[in-house]
């Protein structure tokens, strides 16, 4: 199933983006803000997949239940986090209707000038950007787990039920790196 390698990158890149985000922060010594002033707005493919019964039909065939539950699993978690991000994003943007007055620092770090209305006016969004974010973050390891399950699984349950070792196989290279599609000797 090509959407399991697909949400596998979508993941992935996810995770490379938040870390990058905040490995940057913290290099400009901002550790010490809330996660969600260190994680900048996150670009992912914003793809919700959908599984229909005959993509299952040769799993279950080949009685890879495990495969057929990681499967459906993945997809339902893998939308919420789409969803999480897409809030995120969103919050985060109308941050900016809030926010008027900044100053920009050469290393990239922008400070914002704030009135006490606008202080209280930001609270609400402080918190949810920072459950977003800690929620968006502790989704993407298990996602990630299933979504490696299914891609580099299901190459080898259905060669094993139906005998055909041309059918292909996704190969992971290194571990966090995009799988690729091999046939296995």
């Amino acid at each position: 199933m090509v959407k399991a390698s697909l949400v596998l990158s979508d993941v992935v890149a996810i995770k490379s983006s938040i870390d990058q985000s905040l490995s940057e922060a913290n290099e400009r010594g901002l550790s010490h803000y809330p996660v969600w002033r260190r994680v900048l707005p996150i670009v992912s493919s914003n793809q919700i997949y959908q599984i229909e019964a005959a993509e299952l039909a040769p799993l279950m065939e080949a009685r890879a239940n495990e495969i057929v539950y990681a499967a459906t699993d993945m997809l339902m978690q893998h939308s919420t986090l789409i969803a999480a991000l897409e809030s995120y994003s969103e919050k985060r943007g109308e941050l900016k209707k809030i926010l008027k007055r900044h100053t920009a620092t050469a290393d990239g770090v922008i400070t914002s000038e704030l009135t006490e209305s606008e202080v209280a006016e930001m609270a609400p969004y402080e918190i949810e950007l920072e459950s977003l974010i800690k929620e968006i973050r502790s989704r993407l390891h298990p996602v990630q787990e299933l979504a490696e399950k299914v891609t580099f699984g299901i190459g080898p349950a259905i060669q094993k039920h139906y005998g055909d070792r041309n059918f292909p196989v996704f190969v992971a290279n290194q571990p966090g790196k995009r799988p690729t599609s091999d046939q296995t000797p």
